[in-house]
């Protein structure tokens, strides 16, 4: 079991009522479910490489609720040589 199914069913049990937690549990187990499927089924990819046109992109790693642990998937990007940065968003209800 993952590290992350493995503190949502902490968090169910120190707190039945975790909606989140019990969401994110169920998400967790229909996309390893989907996985072990794929791996039994799964033939040659068809998916064909884009050929590179010269920009500059730019692909989004995570979204933190906890703004420590952007900083340190930023600071493990860094050491493995990326450019990394942390995007705050805020909105009226709350910040993203």
């Amino acid at each position: 079991m993952s590290q992350a199914a493995t503190a949502y069913e902490k968090a169910i049990s120190l707190e039945p009522d975790q909606a989140y937690a019990k969401t994110r549990l169920a998400q967790l187990k229909k996309i390893k479910q989907n996985k072990s499927k794929q791996s039994v089924t799964s033939k040659k990819s068809s998916v064909q490489p884009v050929r590179d046109h010269g920009g500059a992109y730019e692909i989004q790693m995570g979204a933190f609720q906890v703004r420590k642990n952007a900083e340190k998937m930023v600071k493990d990007l860094a050491d493995k040589g990326y450019s990394a940065r942390i995007f705050e968003i805020e909105r009226s209800d709350k910040r993203v």
